[in-house]
């Protein structure tokens, strides 16, 4: 929920493109619950009572789905902000906020499908993602032209 919130309070769209940055934080939040959004390690007795019932479950699927579906599918703002999987390079936007289906780079932060980084650690290849590749290979090709530079100046 949190990270829907980072996108809908900076979006000038949300909930429409007339509103203040009050009337926009107002729409991104939880009546009786922000607690959840700005501490996802904070529960209450009543969402804990909630959580063994579902109605907790129920209750955040109802309410991000207008958030989901303006950041996804209503907003072009929102929906760029998605990303592409650094592993298999799908046309699919990734989003930090679908827990379940994305994961991301412990090194650098970049987003892949969990189900890409699965197959990458079975192959023993969990290291780098691509983002990392490419920063290595590019900072490599940096210190190699570095060190032929110097070797002109001093031959």
């Amino acid at each position: 929920g949190r990270l829907m919130r980072e996108y809908l309070v900076l979006c000038p769209n949300f909930p429409s493109n007339r509103c203040t940055p009050h009337q926009r934080l107002s729409a991104a939040s939880l009546p009786e619950r922000n607690h959840l959004l700005n501490d996802e390690d904070m529960v209450s007795m009543r969402d804990i009572v909630e959580m063994e019932k579902e109605v907790l479950v129920r209750f955040l699927t109802h309410s991000f789905a207008p958030w989901i579906e303006h950041i996804k599918s209503k907003c072009i703002l929102c929906r760029e902000k998605g990303h592409f999987c650094e592993l298999c390079h799908s046309q699919e936007l990734l989003y930090p906020f679908d827990l379940d289906a994305v994961d991301a780079c412990a090194v650098c932060g970049a987003l892949m499908h969990a189900s890409c980084k699965a197959a990458r650690v079975q192959g023993g290849r969990e290291e780098q993602c691509g983002l990392c590749e490419r920063r290595r290979r590019l900072e490599e090709s940096r210190r190699m032209e570095e060190e032929a530079k110097e070797q002109k100046k001093e031959g």
